[in-house]
């Protein structure tokens, strides 16, 4: 019975000795997740949805707003994450994905009380005054063409489609006007953040399979997220990092490295079909900063040393030590 509690502690320092273990080239990039990210404004007048955009603009002025929900007032990209254990003496991922956080206004920029402030409503008429007043431009010249061609003319057909889309568009900005007029001095208008994280990753027969995932992180500010699969687990093949606040390496200037990424992600019209996982090698630069190129670490990636130990993750042309984050990611999660 006496050799109970040194047995303990001996399979206690196995059990924390293995998260030391330096990963492979194809375990490095099992540490990997690709995630959707898609965001949108909702304009609420009293508690109800009355508009919704794409983004604000530096002086909380919505851009690309419009009276019908849909893809294109959507912000859609893909993230490359890691995925990771909660705790670096154990596994202890259950589903966690560590991601670049997207920039977005702080929280309590979006209160009624700072969208009266700031005067948003006043904003978004005065720029879809100006978009009618483009458009009705627009239009008048498109009217002069189709009324001085026909049909037989090269390029009509084009442009009475053109003239059409122009048509349909200063409806919409006149509907818009007439809701955003309508709302009156006294109504409580604010504005809402739609963000949602999807997983999207292969299975065993090159099917794309997507999971909803939810924002574990609190309050915002933070240079990253921490999000869940609603599964609260991870693909079979995905391995999940441990990040060591001791015995870690720092990014030292001339360290070589090598960065894991989705070769492309990051780069529009990106297609699942070609998804390529490959490890790069490069140097630690300056200030912690790297030199490999962002096609192959995007922002998110895992950053590794020669030998297979986690260095920290890429943003901004940096390195984000690992050793840096709080035990137990403290810092992020809630």
């Amino acid at each position: 019975m006496q050799s109970l509690p040194a047995l303990l502690v001996a399979i206690v320092i196995v059990i924390y000795g293995l998260t030391f273990v330096p990963l492979s080239h194809d375990r490095m990039r099992r540490t990997t997740a690709l995630v959707e990210y898609v965001s949108c404004y909702e304009l609420t007048v009293d508690g109800r949805p009355a508009a919704w955009f794409r983004t604000l603009g530096d002086s909380l002025r919505p851009e690309e707003m419009t009276t019908v929900a849909g893809s294109n007032v959507v912000d859609r990209r893909l993230l490359t994450g890691v995925w990771v254990n909660r705790y670096e003496f154990f596994p202890s991922c259950s589903g966690r994905i560590l991601i670049p956080a997207v920039d977005v206004p702080a929280t309590d920029s979006l209160t009624p009380a700072a969208v009266r402030k700031a005067g948003v409503v006043q904003k978004a008429i005065a720029g879809v005054k100006e978009r009618i007043k483009r458009l009705d431009r627009k239009a008048s010249r498109l009217s002069y063409y189709l009324s001085t061609h026909n049909v037989s003319d090269d390029g009509y057909n084009t442009m009475a489609a053109y003239s059409a889309r122009v048509d349909s568009s200063r409806s919409e900005a006149k509907r818009l006007l007439e809701v955003l007029n309508g709302i009156g001095g006294k109504a409580q208008t604010g504005i809402r953040h739609i963000v949602k994280y999807t997983l999207v990753h292969p299975d065993e027969t090159g099917r794309t399979v997507r999971e909803a995932c939810h924002d574990l992180t609190k309050g915002g500010g933070s240079r990253f997220r921490v999000i869940q699969t609603a599964s609260k687990s991870m693909p079979s093949d995905a391995v999940a990092l441990y990040f060591h606040r001791w015995l870690a390496p720092s990014a030292i200037e001339g360290t070589h490295i090598l960065t894991a990424a989705n070769y492309g992600s990051s780069m529009p019209g990106f297609s699942m079909k070609s998804l390529r996982t490959d490890v790069y090698g490069g140097l630690i630069t300056r200030k912690g900063g790297h030199d490999v190129p962002r096609l192959f670490a995007p922002d998110g990636s895992p950053c590794f040393t020669k030998g297979g130990r986690l260095v920290g993750i890429t943003l901004g042309g940096a390195v984000f030590q690992a050793k840096s984050f709080r035990f137990g990611f403290n810092d992020l999660i809630e």
